[in-house]
């Protein structure tokens, strides 16, 4: 807070509220947020390796699928965050 701000509020008789404390957090709540982290993770990254290997489809095994070139670079080139 500034000088002036200190001054200001000291003169209209309030003082600043001290900074509050961060929350503290429980070992429960840490290792959830790690696992779901990684859980993440490693659903990002199997999805990247799934699309890496529909781009390397030849368009024989494609049509086997059922899809056509342009859907399999619609879906293969989508970032890995997005579903």
């Amino acid at each position: 807070m500034s000088k002036r701000i200190r001054e200001t509020y000291s003169l209209a008789g309030h003082e600043p509220a001290p900074p509050k404390a961060a929350a503290p957090i429980s070992f429960s709540a840490l290792a959830e947020s790690i696992r779901r982290l990684l859980h993440t993770l490693g659903k990002w990254n199997d999805r990247a390796a799934q699309r890496r290997r529909l781009l390397a489809l030849d368009d024989r095994m494609l049509a086997d699928m059922g899809i056509g070139r342009i859907e399999a670079w619609n879906e293969g080139t989508k970032p890995f965050w997005r579903d």
